[in-house]
This record gives structure tokens, C-alpha cells and sequence, in this order.
């Protein structure tokens, strides 16, 4: 199912395999058996600087299946067992979706239920609409994320980053709820390059990481930037300052997950 990783900001290791009758990459219809552990170390900052890391252990084991819808939007539900190690552990039965647009625009869906003591729920989403004239798009969307129960930190809900909030860490302000709202204006030359500005909103709630920020505030990000789409991954570079009164640099090659 969906990888903890690309929504905790950490670093770590993982090892994962599947069984499935055909590859489901390019939204395939099929079943699949999938197992996963990985150890992530979800870094926790404040003034934009790294102040600790909350190491997690996750093991899963997912049986499940994908379908597609109008071969645009990819749907996989999976059930299983899974079990995650930190200063509170959980183990149980686990219920997982995910949802992901198989063109350029995010559609995304990602939610989990886990039953057992110290269970949790999780869901967090991400819908962008792209209006186009000649080479120009406007693309507005809208992030929301919401965790319920006793969550491990790599279950965590968070912003950060270009596409999420500029001028920050990615994931750098994690917590219990998140939710912001984006606009992006590009000027392309093609299908593979695009120069683009944006600007975004959002704010975190029961935060555990990002405590600078402040209880219940509202930051806002200014991000421009460029992309180049290359045969090993797309390459993408962004200026990107934030109200909380920082700015960075990101230089970005290959799709992260």
C-alpha cells in the first residue's frame, strides 16, 4: 500500500514485496499480496532546525486488489495485519486505500484504520483541478489530513516542502490534522518543461513536529520554480520562502516515495 515514508519526513529502510498476476503500475485491473517493513526516523523540527528523530519499526501484510476508473484514477484496498514499534506499540488487523491520478495533477487519497489496542485512524488527501489556456495552467487545490486514536509518528499527518508548503522542510510541521489550500500558475514549453510560481495556506493542528510555528496559526508559502522532465525522473528546482520567516532552496531529482 501507500509508503509511510513520503508523509513523515524521515529517513530510514525498508525491504517490500508483492505477488501480483500482471504489473498494476499503470492502473491494471488484478489482485496482489504485498508485504512491507521498513524502519523510518521521523525527524522532528523547531526554527528549522532538527531538534530529534522518532525512530518507528513497521511490519504489514496486505491482500487486496486495484481497479481503475475511466483509466485515469487508480483504486487499491488492502486488508491485513501490520504492527508498529515506538514508545507506544500497536498491533492488529489493518484496513488500507489508496488512490492515485495516473496523469501529472494529484488526486491522491491515502486512509488506514487500525483496530486493536492503541489503534488509530488515518486519512489524507490532496485534489488539484488544472484549468489550461495555450501553454498557461492555473491549478488551484486543496490538502487535508486528519490522524484519530494513538498514531505512531510515522502515521502522522504533516506540510512542507514545494507542492505542500514553501519554504519549509518537507513535512517539517507534523501533527494531528493539517490542512491547507494551494494555487499554482506554470508557463510550459512543452509536455516535459514548465516554469511555474505558487502560493499556499495551511495550518497544523496537535502538532509534534514545527513547534515554532505556533497553536492554530495560519502560515502562508511563496514558492517559484521550474521542472524538466528527464529519462532518469523529473528535475525540479525551487526558490521558496514561508511567514514563518524562512526560505530555501530545493533541488529535486526522481520521484519520491
Amino acid at each position: 500500500m501507500a509508503d509511510s515514508a513520503s508523509r513523515s519526513g524521515g529517513s530510514g529502510g525498508q525491504v517490500q514485496g508483492g505477488l501480483e498476476p500482471h504489473a498494476l503500475d499503470y492502473g491494471d485491473r488484478g489482485w496482489f499480496v504485498r508485504g512491507r517493513y521498513h524502519e523510518l526516523d521521523t525527524r522532528v523540527f523547531s526554527g528549522g532546525d532538527e531538534i530529534d528523530r522518532l525512530k518507528t519499526r513497521r511490519g504489514e501484510l496486505f491482500a487486496g486488489g486495484q481497479v481503475s476508473l475511466l483509466q485515469r484514477q487508480v483504486f487499491l484496498a488492502g486488508l491485513g495485519l501490520g504492527s508498529a514499534r515506538h514508545a507506544v506499540d500497536w498491533s492488529g488487523p489493518i484496513l488500507a486505500l489508496h488512490s492515485q491520478a495516473l496523469g501529472r495533477q494529484r488526486r491522491n487519497l491515502d486512509a488506514e484504520w487500525a483496530a486493536g489496542d492503541h489503534g488509530y485512524s488515518r486519512v489524507d488527501a490532496v485534489v488539484e483541478a488544472e484549468l489550461r489556456r495555450w501553454r498557461l495552467a492555473l491549478t488551484p487545490g486543496v490538502h487535508v489530513g486528519v490522524v484519530t486514536g494513538t498514531p505512531p509518528p510515522d502515521a502522522l499527518v504533516g506540510l512542507g516542502g514545494p507542492h505542500s508548503l514553501s519554504g519549509l522542510h518537507y513535512d517539517e510541521w507534523l501533527g494531528k490534522r493539517a490542512y491547507s489550500g494551494s494555487v499554482e500558475l506554470s508557463l510550459e514549453s512543452s509536455r516535459l518543461a514548465r516554469l511555474y510560481v505558487a502560493a499556499q495556506l495551511g495550518k497544523v493542528e496537535d502538532a509534534v513536529s514545527g513547534l515554532d510555528m505556533g497553536a492554530g496559526e495560519t502560515i502562508g508559502g511563496f514558492g517559484i520554480g521550474g521542472s524538466v522532465d528527464l529519462p532518469i525522473g523529473p528535475l525540479q528546482i525551487e526558490w521558496g520562502t514561508a511567514s514563518a520567516g524562512r526560505s530555501r532552496v530545493d533541488l529535486l531529482l526522481g520521484t519520491r516515495f
